[in-house]
C-alpha cells in the first residue's frame, strides 16, 4: 500500500485536507508582508559626529582621527572609510558577514565613548551611530511646497503638524523632515567695530553663552508664604540678543548690536530644497521593521486628504515617491503569471486528451467526483469515485 492509495481510498479525508491547505494558503497570501527589500541585517555601522563651524581639515584631525583609531581596535572589520565636511564627519565601518551586528554595535559604542574624551571640548554632543537596515528606507515621501510663504513657515507646518499626524499611523516607525529651515538668530561680527572697542570674538562668544542659559533661580522664603523665582535665561528674538552686554569700556557697556549685525534667520543657509522648481520641504515616512509596506502606505494615503484640508491654501501637499507602487505592480504580475500558468496547463492537457470532461478532472482541485446515478441500496460502495 503506497501513499497514493491511502488518499484514494479515503476521499472525504483527502478533501478535508485539501480544503484546509487551500484555506490556509488563501489566508497566508493576504497576510504576507509586502516589502521591496528582504528583512536582512547587513554588518555595516555608520558613525556620525558634528562640530558646528569646524572646517573639513579640523574634522579630519580632531574628530575623525580619534574615532578611526579606536574603531580600528575592533575585531572582524572588513573596511572603514571616513568622509569629512564642514562641521560633520561620517565613518562607515563594514564588518565580516559572520560578525554579529549587535555585538559589533556594543564594541562601536565603547570605542565612541573612549574617542569622545579625546575630541575638542567645544563638541557638546557625543557621536551617534546606527546599523544599516533596508527597513530604514522611507516607504513614501511627501512634499510641502508654496510660492507665497517662506521655507521656515513650511518647516513649522511639516514638523509640528504633518510629521506628527503621520507618526500616529499604524505601522509607521518614524518621520523625518528634509530640507528644513529652522529658526535661528544669526550674529555677523563686524571686525572694524570690534577693533575700535578692543573686543575679541572670544569675549562675544562667552557673553552670548553666559546670557543665553537657563539656571535654577531659587525661591523667596517669607514669614507667611514662599514664592518661586521665575527667570527665563533662554533668549529667542534677535532684539534680545542685540541687547547683550559683551564688555565694559571706560565705564560704559558695549552691547552686541554695537559690534555685530544681529538678525533673525535660519540654521542652515548653504542648503535649499526645491520640488518641481518651487521652494519646499519633504517628509519621509519609514515603516516599522517587518511591516507591510503596501498597507502602511495605504493608511498614510487615507489620512492625506484630512491633513491637506487643514493646511493653508498657499501650501500644496504632494507625493514625491511611493515605494508601494512597484511592489503592488510586482504582486499583480505574479498573480497574472499564476493564472496564466493554470490556463496553459489546462490547454496542454486538453490538447493531449481531446476530451473536455477528461480535462476537467485533473483541472478541478479535488481527487474525486460525485456520481449521482450510483446506487448504494444493494452494495456498500461509496457514491464518490476517484478522479482518474
Amino acid at each position: 500500500m503506497n501513499i497514493s492509495s491511502l488518499f484514494i481510498s479515503r476521499p472525504v479525508g483527502t478533501t478535508l485536507i485539501m480544503l484546509g491547505i487551500l484555506a490556509f494558503g488563501i489566508m497566508s497570501f493576504f497576510r504576507l508582508p509586502l516589502s521591496e527589500n528582504p528583512n536582512i541585517e547587513y554588518p555595516i555601522i555608520i558613525v556620525n559626529a558634528n562640530l558646528s563651524g569646524a572646517s573639513p581639515e579640523t574634522m579630519a584631525t580632531s574628530v575623525a582621527k580619534p574615532l578611526e583609531k579606536q574603531l580600528s581596535n575592533i575585531s572582524s572589520i572588513k573596511s572603514m572609510t571616513s568622509t569629512n565636511k564642514l562641521g560633520r564627519t561620517q565613518v562607515v565601518v563594514e564588518f565580516e558577514m559572520d560578525r554579529d551586528i549587535d555585538g559589533a554595535a556594543l564594541d562601536v559604542q565603547s570605542a565612541i565613548s573612549i574617542a569622545y574624551s579625546r575630541m575638542p571640548d567645544t563638541m557638546t554632543q557625543m557621536p551617534r551611530f546606527w546599523k544599516v537596515n533596508p527597513d530604514a528606507l522611507p516607504v513614501i515621501t511627501l512634499a510641502l511646497t508654496s510660492n507665497s510663504i517662506t521655507r521656515q513657515q513650511l518647516t513649522d507646518y511639516a514638523e509640528n503638524y504633518v510629521s506628527q499626524r503621520l507618526s500616529m499611523v499604524r505601522g509607521v516607525s518614524r518621520t523625518d523632515v528634509r530640507g528644513a529651515k529652522r529658526y535661528a538668530v544669526r550674529v555677523n561680527l563686524r571686525p572694524e567695530l570690534m577693533a575700535a572697542r578692543d573686543i575679541s570674538s572670544d569675549e562675544i562668544r562667552l557673553a552670548i553663552d553666559a546670557a543665553n542659559v537657563t539656571l535654577p533661580t531659587g525661591k523667596l522664603d517669607g514669614s507667611a508664604r514662599i514664592r518661586n523665582i521665575k527667570a527665563s535665561g533662554s533668549l529667542v528674538k534677535a532684539e534680545e540678543f542685540a541687547n547683550i552686554i559683551v564688555a565694559w569700556r571706560n565705564g560704559s557697556p558695549v552691547r552686541l548690536r554695537e559690534v555685530a549685525d544681529v538678525e533673525s534667520g535660519v540654521e542652515e543657509t548653504n542648503q535649499a530644497s526645491f520640488i518641481s522648481g518651487s521652494a519646499g520641504v519633504t517628509v519621509q515616512v519609514t515603516r516599522q521593521p517587518g511591516g507591510n509596506t503596501v498597507q502602511v502606505v495605504s493608511d498614510v494615503l487615507d489620512i492625506l486628504p484630512a491633513i491637506e484640508a487643514s493646511l493653508p491654501p498657499a501650501v500644496e501637499l504632494s507625493i514625491v515617491e511611493n515605494t508601494a507602487v512597484p511592489i503592488r505592480e510586482s504582486v499583480e504580475e505574479v498573480e497574472f503569471t499564476l493564472l496564466l500558468t493554470i490556463l496553459l496547463v489546462v490547454i496542454v492537457i486538453y490538447a493531449f486528451l481531446r476530451d473536455g470532461m477528461a480535462t476537467l478532472i485533473p483541472a478541478w482541485p479535488c481527487p474525486f467526483r460525485w456520481s449521482p446515478h450510483h446506487s448504494t441500496k444493494n452494495s456498500g460502495d461509496s457514491p464518490w469515485t476517484t478522479c482518474r
